[in-house]
């Protein structure tokens, strides 16, 4: 079975029944310490074949499950809306990219860029303190890849 170890991951029942089978995504960290993130096996199925491996590797699987690989690429929240004078912006981006997360006024002019630079896929928060602004709608927009988005806060002081 050498090389196979990878594969289980690809499409783990072709390894032993040579039927199709269902991907399994896992993390593995700086400890070697496995986490499993998704999978379209039955659970049972992909725990069975995360064992294997372990058990090949002589690694451990954590128990910590807080890894998200989200499928959608959004801004999750913007609280408090309305604010004063600090905004959290949650996001979810899909993919790791360069992503940019910008602060218009309304007309759509650039007031200021919170982020621009290279992000992990994940779940993502940035805050804005918008102390020195006067009071009024803003936009917060999201850029990653070929896809952007933007929501409408409101900053009353």
């Amino acid at each position: 079975m050498g090389g196979a170890i990878f594969k289980w991951f690809e499409n783990p029942a072709k390894i032993e029944t040579g039927n199709a089978g269902f991907p399994i995504y896992v993390f593995i960290n700086h400890k070697m310490q496995i986490h499993k993130i998704k999978y379209s096996a039955p659970p049972a199925v992909a725990n069975l074949y995360i064992q294997q491996m372990i058990d090949k590797m002589d690694m451990e699987l954590s128990n910590d499950y807080s890894l998200h690989v989200p499928s959608n690429f959004a801004i999750t929240n913007l609280y408090p809306n309305p604010f004063n004078p600090i905004l959290n912006i949650n996001f979810d981006i899909p993919w790791s990219g360069v992503t940019y997360v910008d602060i218009l006024n309304i007309t759509g002019a650039h007031i200021e860029t919170l982020h621009s630079g290279f992000l992990q896929s994940g779940s993502q928060k940035i805050s804005w303190n918008a102390e020195s602004m006067p009071s009024g709608m803003y936009l917060v927009s999201l850029k990653s890849g070929d896809k952007s988005l933007t929501e409408k806060v409101v900053l009353l002081k």
